[in-house]
């Protein structure tokens, strides 16, 4: 994973470990052997930390990125209310991780858990 806010990066990272991800920091694979096939790329803009933990986003980009193909193979764009902002909580993080978690290439070891 790698992005530019690391609070919006840890949050995203606890949701998609939490649908059994592996996740490593970019910064951490480039010191390992075995390269990584995909990077997760987050660029998000907060407005607002929330009380219960949440943010209030201008604006947030994740790309995933193929690094062996060198191509992005699934984007996504989202503002507003992420989880934790009460009362006005959305899904920001859990839907970007569920997406991720339905639509992965490599279901069938998943129980072994994905590395991002």
């Amino acid at each position: 994973m790698l992005g530019n806010e690391p609070d919006v990066v840890r949050t995203l990272e606890e949701a998609l470990r939490a649908r059994g991800f592996r996740v490593k920091r970019q910064y951490v694979q480039a010191a390992e052997a075995e390269p990584q096939r995909y990077v997760l790329e987050i660029t998000s803009d907060t407005l607002v930390r929330c009380f219960g933990g949440g943010f209030r986003l201008r604006s947030l980009a994740v790309e995933l990125i193929d690094v062996a193909r060198n191509e992005a193979v699934y984007s996504a764009e989202a503002s507003g209310y992420t989880e934790k902002c009460q009362p006005m909580s959305g899904s920001v993080f859990g839907d970007i991780a569920d997406t991720l978690s339905q639509n992965w290439r490599d279901a069938p070891t998943r129980p072994a858990g994905l590395t991002l």
